[in-house]
């Protein structure tokens, strides 16, 4: 697979891993953890619909328009229960929203180059992250310095939402539009609510729930012809009429 597509899995690593993970990180460190979540989601979705209306060569449409508008009010009802969303012009921002860039054209490339799903797909993407983020990283931390069981935690994170998430992506891409696929993934937020219930006895608040309930709706008006139905019944009853 990397003799025939190593310069799509390059591409593809450098949106996708070094653009997010680096300006993620470094977002966090500057500005609040809501503040970076919030702009990082919406500005990945805010792009996966631009630039897949750019390369159709066409503008947003009305179901689009909506579909954007619902998820981002659904992410800060969401993120303004948890901790105060800044909104002040900051490099924090600035970073969150290069992260969420790097994500959209990791959606959108990822689509358009036909990358495809599976594990040599995922290995070529870590291979070529690992060597991105390695550049800038920083020479005074050592691994060595590092515990057993925060090593064992990493270990954790990186099985399951970083590998785990990554091949259900790439699988999700092969399937249905970049658009789509991060349109769904906002869902995040929701589940992590739920897993706090659940498990941490953490309850969400009534706006919160409103803000899921509002991403939900969007997913549902984007993936099913809900407006088209309704402007079809409309056009053909005002014919009907004359």
């Amino acid at each position: 697979f990397l003799k025939r597509r190593w310069h799509a899995a390059a591409l593809c690593a450098f949106f996708g891993f070094f653009v997010l993970y680096h300006f993620e990180t470094a977002a966090y460190t500057q500005t609040t953890i809501s503040s970076v979540v919030f702009v990082l989601f919406g500005s990945a979705t805010v792009f996966s619909f631009f630039l897949t209306a750019f390369s159709e060569r066409r503008f947003l449409n009305l179901k689009e328009i909506i579909t954007i508008a619902l998820s981002v009010a659904g992410l800060y009802l969401i993120f303004m229960q948890a901790e105060e969303v800044a909104f002040t012009f900051n490099e924090g921002l600035i970073s969150a929203t290069l992260a969420g860039l790097g994500y959209g054209l990791f959606l959108f490339l990822s689509r358009r180059l036909h990358f495809g799903s599976g594990f040599a797909r995922i290995a070529a993407l870590l291979l070529f992250g690992c060597v991105y983020l390695w550049i800038p990283f920083e020479p005074g931390v050592m691994l060595t310095s590092i515990g057993v069981l925060p090593l064992m935690m990493l270990a954790g994170l990186a099985v399951l939402p970083t590998i785990g998430g990554f091949w259900c992506t790439t699988k999700a891409l092969t399937l249905t539009s970049s658009q789509s696929v991060q349109l769904i993934e906002l869902s995040e937020p929701i589940f992590a609510i739920a897993f706090s219930a659940l498990f941490l006895g953490q309850h969400a608040t009534p706006v919160q729930y409103l803000g899921g309930a509002l991403i939900f709706f969007a997913i549902f008006l984007h993936e099913f012809t809900v407006l088209e139905r309704l402007f079809y019944l409309r056009v053909n009853g005002v014919r009907k009429d004359i």
